[in-house]
């Protein structure tokens, strides 16, 4: 309901952001201090994207001097009224995302939640698809990443210390709970162990191996993906929720669903319902022709 009456916006940032230094407190809800270091520390303002669930608390400078800001939804702008120069802008901010959880019983965290700010403004949810759309910056950024968490923390980046993480990607995904990992053809699969009480137990060593296998062969997965992680079975809703494809790892709803949302996930959401109707179009003249060849239409 919020996306219905809020007005997103697609703008590209005048900066890029080069590092994250984030740490992640979580309990009750999810609480983050994130500094951000840019490569244009001159400017007027600052644009980000958050999603509205986290509210910012207040944003400094490395000096820990305040800076003016304000949050619009998802859309966060910071004022450099001062013209001081920002190398590093820090955030304070704690929330939740109604269906994407994080507290101490589990994390379930895909990178396109925007759980952690991104240069420009994005359009995160789409009221059509009713789900959240893809999100990765366009190059990968370092990352040093601490969750205080009593649970273990599985994360796409290496782990350097006990729920510590550095490295750098694209996105950034976090998971905790009922998981466990393994590993094939050096691909590490984290993934929900209460899915190997179903019937069909999908993670097998041997199915795995066949699967990651196949991506590999398929082109789907290539020599940079280091993480597959599986999502819990939450009620997601877009094609772009169940697979995201980043730089270093995959987020999938399923490790044996990934060939099938593979194709649709490369096409540009605003573009769906043009392949729609091509492939209609498609259909018809293809029937069309049919009716024709029996002599229907002469």
């Amino acid at each position: 309901e919020f996306y219905n009456s809020f007005n997103q916006l697609n703008e590209s940032a005048d900066f890029e952001i080069t590092e994250y230094e984030i740490v992640f407190d979580v309990n009750r809800t999810l609480s983050s201090k994130a500094a951000i270091y840019v490569d244009n520390p001159n400017l007027d303002k600052y644009e980000f994207t958050l999603y509205h669930g986290y509210k910012v608390s207040k944003i400094t400078d490395e000096n820990d001097n305040d800076l003016e800001f304000v949050q619009d939804g998802d859309y966060i702008t910071v004022s450099n009224s001062e013209n001081k120069t920002l190398d590093c802008i820090v955030f304070y901010y704690s929330g939740s995302n109604p269906r994407f959880y994080s507290n101490s019983q589990g994390i379930n965290l895909p990178s396109y939640i925007a759980f952690y700010p991104h240069s420009g403004f994005h359009e995160l949810f789409s009221c059509r698809h009713c789900g959240f759309l893809p999100l990765a910056d366009e190059k990968d950024i370092k990352f040093d990443v601490t969750v205080n968490s009593d649970k273990q923390v599985y994360c796409n980046l290496n782990e350097t210390s006990e729920n510590h993480f550095s490295g750098e990607s694209n996105g950034l995904s976090l998971f905790s709970g009922f998981y466990e990992e393994t590993e094939s053809n050096g691909i590490t699969i984290v993934y929900p162990y209460p899915d190997t009480t179903m019937k069909k137990n999908p993670y097998e060593q041997q199915t795995i191996d066949s699967l990651i296998n196949q991506y590999i062969a398929d082109g789907i997965i290539t020599s940079d993906i280091k993480k597959i992680l599986i999502i819990p079975h939450t009620n997601l809703a877009s094609d772009y929720e169940r697979l995201g494809i980043y730089s270093d790892h995959i987020v999938a709803s399923q490790l044996e669903s990934i060939e099938s949302y593979y194709e649709e996930v490369q096409i540009n959401p605003n573009k769906i319902d043009l392949l729609n109707l091509i492939e209609k179009y498609k259909e018809q003249i293809h029937h069309y022709i049919s009716e024709k060849d029996k002599g229907i239409y002469d």
